[in-house]
């Protein structure tokens, strides 16, 4: 199978992934950050291009796929060549919204880990989270221009 054929089969299996969940502000009633003990840490999202990188497991291989997005509607697909773990691929794969800044990404965000949604609310946990990920399951994150 050719990668033309092989991105819309495998973009079917992707997870539902709501509005809200591409912010950290979300929902401006409640301040999840406000905690004294966790409130020690910014996160400055860069400007860019917003994508979604998601590893994930199709026909007993494992793909790392980057996802342009335009208004929720997958509008490009690139298939990464990175060496990461296979347990990123469990379940639904793992889902992670993320900021072209010239050829590298900066991960925001974890929407899915490990076939979960990821549902931890405070920044810092998000941020040491993705430090984990990428120490411990990424081997290279650049990505060249498009």
């Amino acid at each position: 199978m050719n990668y033309n054929n092989l991105c819309p089969n495998i973009i079917k299996k992707i997870p539902n992934i709501p509005d809200k969940y591409f912010c950290y502000n979300y929902d401006n009633k409640v301040n999840y950050n406000k905690n004294k003990s966790l409130s020690n840490i910014n996160a400055y999202i860069p400007s860019g291009k917003k994508m979604i990188i998601w590893f994930v497991k199709y026909e007993s291989n494992n793909y790392s796929i980057l996802l342009e997005m335009n208004n929720r509607q997958i509008v490009k697909c690139h298939f990464k060549y990175l060496s990461f773990d296979p347990i990123l691929c469990l379940g639904c794969g793992s889902l992670f919204w993320c900021t072209q800044i010239n050829n590298e990404l900066s991960l925001n965000k974890i929407l899915y880990l490990k076939g979960e949604y990821y549902k931890d609310k405070y920044i810092k946990n998000h941020m040491i989270e993705l430090k984990y990920i990428i120490d411990t399951y990424i081997n290279n994150i650049s990505h060249s221009s498009l």
